[in-house]
């Protein structure tokens, strides 16, 4: 086997976009002159496939080389620095049952800097929406 390595391309913040993805949610609808969003029914963070193929997506994007993502730890995926908290917590994926504790202590330990990738606890149903 060879291993091949990857040329870096540096990009200026000049021209560099942000890229935000959202999970849970299939669009918005508007209610009094604001958007509200429609949330999917059948997303689940507290579901442990849900966790992994949300972690997945972010290495798999980061592995991306025609989208010249910043390099770990310059640029971090909300999935990849929850599972490193996860790890020291007691494991990943996170049960449910620890889930609202693990994502506080994250959010605190950033000083509740990335406090808006955490959507809310929607009513009677228990799950965590990101918006």
């Amino acid at each position: 086997a060879r291993t091949v390595k990857k040329k870096t391309v540096k990009v200026s913040l000049a021209v560099a976009v942000r890229v935000e993805l959202v999970w849970g949610i299939s669009g918005y609808k508007w209610v009094d002159g604001k958007p509200e969003p429609v949330y999917v029914d059948e997303f689940n963070f507290a579901n442990n496939i849900t966790q992994q193929k949300l972690l997945s997506f972010c290495r798999r994007a980061r592995e991306q080389a025609n989208l010249l993502v910043k390099p770990d730890p310059d640029v971090r995926c909300f999935m990849e620095r929850f599972k490193d908290l996860a790890d020291s917590q007691g494991g990943f994926p996170v049960p449910e049952a620890r889930l609202a504790k693990d994502l506080m202590i994250l959010f605190a330990l950033q000083n509740f800097k990335t406090l808006g990738e955490l959507g809310f606890f929607r009513e009677g149903l228990g799950k965590i929406r990101f918006v």
